[in-house]
């Protein structure tokens, strides 16, 4: 797929799964898609998979409305391992990189990684990009 259409596709869905948009999420998620998360047992995550566009959807919905915390206070959007991804720090201070695997016109499968052992090689490449980040940094 080219690359502008996968961004843009990546642009909606994330867009579409941060405001619980299940009418948008619906037309992006492609039937089959799969939801993989990984907490390492230290951050919240979903336990299984999750599996189907419905189900995929109104996870996100349900994750709208229980933000208490408010948008991200960081955000960057990338490529990584040549996928579509966000990464985020939560106002909370938990970082998660979301990436998308994208066929056709559709998201076919996401992987939300939180674990923060996966993620500290990631953060340090970057720069330690969170700890400069401020509220007004947000991208998304």
């Amino acid at each position: 797929m080219a690359s502008g259409k996968a961004e843009k596709i990546a642009a909606a869905f994330f867009a579409a799964s941060r405001g619980g948009d299940l009418d948008a999420l619906g037309r992006l998620l492609a039937d089959d898609t799969q939801l993989h998360s990984d907490g390492g047992g230290r951050k919240i995550a979903a336990l299984n998979v999750i599996r189907g566009a419905p189900k995929v959807a109104r996870f996100y919905a349900g994750l709208a409305r229980k933000r208490p915390y408010g948008p991200p206070r960081w955000s960057q959007r990338m490529r990584i391992n040549g996928l579509p991804a966000n990464l985020t720090v939560g106002a909370d201070g938990t970082r998660e990189v979301t990436l998308l695997v994208i066929a056709g016109n559709t998201v076919t499968c996401v992987y939300v990684v939180r674990n923060p052992d996966k993620l500290e090689r990631l953060w340090n490449t970057l720069g330690g990009a969170d700890a400069k980040a401020s509220p007004s940094s947000a991208t998304s």
